[in-house]
């Protein structure tokens, strides 16, 4: 009788503890919140698209997008520690690389027609613009369009006077005559033109650089986390699928974020004629290439840096291999 009682009293022992550990199960853990920026452009409305669209749920992930007014906006504040990836315009993506722990992962969207320059009535090629005042906003593409054009016909920064300004801030100035050019992308300059009757877009201001989108990613986030960074890049890349496939819908998004009317939206698609791709090949190579030669010869970094310093292609080859072509 001892012999089972003793066996009972253990018995109800491990039952009564099994009972309790039911009642104390701890709840699922729930996802990380991540925090992403992104600016506004054509030339990449993945990541707007991935957030609507649900590809980013679609993934697991609980994500927080932050919309910024610029690329340069939402690099920045990545720099600055207020997300782990952000989405911009090359020079600017590629400048972050080179002065902050964080690498560039994927390009977005191109466009030989991205930058442009519109002048006030009676300036009609980029030659006129010796002596006039140029507003773009420093650090950005503009920034190296304007300096780029200076230089294919024969002028340097101090044949112009250059002056800083926000993007979303120089229609009003071209409009109001405090600048005579402006160096920026749609939709600015496509509001500059309407705000300013006569302007134009001068042709010659074409070619000197390939527009593009980037995606860079923080260092410690890519170390810490790889597996989010991963779902990030997938649901990307199914955004940018969904591009190709789905232009008018596209447009759409790009009128939606933008604020601006659809009409006006699918002009600017119809110059720029954005290539949605994702690929890390030669020509996003020659391109930060071309951005990193720029910022060494003004002195904004001290050592050359190549393009494979700064690209960090693991994720890709990780993601979809068939992306990584340089």
């Amino acid at each position: 009788m001892i012999f089972l009682r003793n066996n009972f009293s253990k018995v109800t022992a491990v039952w009564f503890l099994l009972g309790a550990l039911a009642f104390s199960w701890p709840d699922p853990v729930e996802a990380k919140k991540i925090t992403i920026l992104s600016g506004y452009d054509g030339k990449f409305m993945q990541g707007y698209i991935a957030d609507k669209e649900k590809f980013f749920e679609a993934e697991g992930l609980d994500i927080d997008v932050k919309y910024t007014v610029s690329g340069k906006a939402a690099v920045d504040g990545v720099v600055a520690g207020a997300g782990v990836m952000g989405i911009g315009a090359s020079l600017v993506a590629v400048t972050a690389a080179t002065r902050a722990p964080m690498f560039i992962v994927a390009p977005l969207g191109r466009s030989p027609r991205d930058m442009k320059l519109v002048a006030l009535k009676g300036i009609s090629k980029a030659s006129d613009l010796k002596g006039k005042k140029i507003g773009f906003q420093f650090g950005t593409s503009g920034h190296r369009h304007t300096l780029s054009i200076l230089s294919k016909y024969g002028m340097s920064a101090k044949d112009a006077t250059l002056i800083n300004i926000p993007a979303q801030g120089l229609p009003a100035a071209l409009s109001r005559g405090d600048i005579d050019a402006l160096s920026v992308w749609p939709p600015h300059s496509s509001k500059a033109l309407a705000a300013t009757p006569g302007s134009s877009v001068l042709e010659d201001g074409y070619g000197i650089l390939l527009g593009m989108g980037l995606v860079v990613m923080r260092k410690d986030f890519l170390e810490t986390d790889p597996s989010s960074a991963a779902k990030l890049l997938r649901a990307l890349l199914n955004a940018n699928t969904f591009m190709v496939k789905n232009p008018d819908r596209t447009i759409q998004h790009f009128a939606d974020q933008g604020k601006i009317p659809l009409k006006l939206a699918k002009s600017i698609f119809a110059d720029l004629q954005p290539n949605f791709n994702m690929s890390l090949d030669k020509e996003l190579m020659n391109e930060l290439n071309a951005s990193l030669d720029f910022l060494f010869e003004r002195g904004k970094i001290k050592n050359k840096v190549r393009a494979n310093e700064v690209v960090f292609d693991k994720l890709m080859r990780e993601v979809s291999p068939k992306q990584v072509t340089f």
